[in-house]
């Protein structure tokens, strides 16, 4: 479940890098102290409106944490007396549970208990991933196009991590197989702004677009399937979080984070150049996008649309976009000839 909520704090103080402390009382009156963190995105934005990259604090903070308590001291009053007039106790900070995803100037609590509700309450595989994210598919009902059925499937996808906030307009046909029918329906930076979204409408959108027979014409290409050039894969392994491991001999052994059918699939992919992965890896762009018949969209597609539920890796609405993408440009063998002529 997720727990958004808005609030303004009183007595809300930096104790460190990346985290905060505010005084409660405790039911017999004497205080209490509490804690906050912040997510990486959070940071992010906070440090954005002090002028620094958080790696900076962290950096001052591991040397000398009372010369950081100056610094930041300073930054405040800067931040204060400059154009954007950054003051923290007129911020109401959004949090999910202990944890701070985002800062607002405005009280947005009762937008954010409603994104609550619709999430919990309509979203039946809700999942926590392992990359500090939300990932969030509203369901619809199926629709019939060209006598095909398919369910409509609005992605949420919330990254924390990099401070990212993604809808996608997406299908699922019999097979289980995800495909996005448009880029993201939108990408934002601030928590605040995804707090603004109509969600409702969104999956509204969703509904219409899967009934359009010329937007389905992009799920028709992915019947054409083709095949994925060593680059390709290897692009997709880095969007999940993957990590290939090797033996002594260079051979691809094992590939973190992925399902075990995807996993054998790839593996035999790498290895059947008989090439060593680093050589293989390090080769120019041109060479690499020489291909082996293998693994296809469709196939890398497929894995992609299960492991969007595994919440141990970063299979998100991001990767399957890219996917679907792959289906729309040239086979990277032709633009090769085409370059060498």
């Amino acid at each position: 479940m997720v727990d958004f909520r808005v609030e303004k704090i009183k007595d809300l103080q930096l104790c460190e890098p990346m985290l905060f402390t505010y005084s409660t009382a405790k039911d017999d009156g004497t205080p209490k102290k509490e804690f906050l963190s912040m997510t990486t995105g959070a940071a992010k934005e906070f440090y954005g409106n002090l002028g620094i990259p958080k790696q900076t604090s962290k950096q001052i903070f591991e040397k000398s944490p009372e010369i950081w308590k100056v610094f930041i001291a300073e930054l405040f009053q800067k931040a204060y007396d400059g154009d954007k007039h950054f003051d923290l106790t007129e911020h109401y900070v959004i949090r999910n549970g202990n944890e701070i995803v985002g800062f607002t100037l405005d009280d947005l609590d009762s937008w954010a208990r409603e994104l609550n509700i619709l999430i919990n309450s309509e979203c039946n595989n809700l999942i926590m991933n392992a990359f500090d994210g939300v990932q969030a598919p509203f369901f619809l009902d199926s629709v019939l196009v060209n006598e095909e059925e398919v369910t409509p499937i609005f992605l949420l996808d919330m990254d924390f991590k990099s401070g990212k906030y993604r809808g996608y307009n997406a299908i699922s046909d019999k097979a289980g197989r995800i495909c996005t029918l448009t880029a993201p329906s939108f990408e934002l930076d601030k928590f605040e702004d995804l707090l603004r979204c109509n969600i409702e409408n969104e999956c509204d959108v969703t509904r219409k677009l899967a009934s359009q027979i010329v937007v389905m014409s992009k799920y028709d290409k992915v019947k054409e399937d083709r095949v994925l050039s060593v680059r390709e894969v290897i692009d997709v392994l880095k969007c999940m979080g993957a990590d290939v491991v090797l033996d002594k001999s260079e051979r691809v052994v094992d590939i973190t984070v992925v399902a075990p059918t995807m996993k054998t699939e790839i593996i035999k992919f790498f290895n059947a150049f008989g090439i060593p992965y680093k050589s293989l890896k390090s080769m120019p762009t041109l060479r690499k996008s020489l291909k082996y018949d293998h693994i296809t969209v469709g196939n890398m597609l497929d894995m992609c649309s299960t492991e969007y539920f595994n919440p141990n890796n970063k299979a998100d609405g991001q990767l399957l976009s890219m996917l679907m993408a792959k289906y729309l440009i040239e086979l990277d063998k032709d633009i090769v000839v085409s370059e060498m002529k």
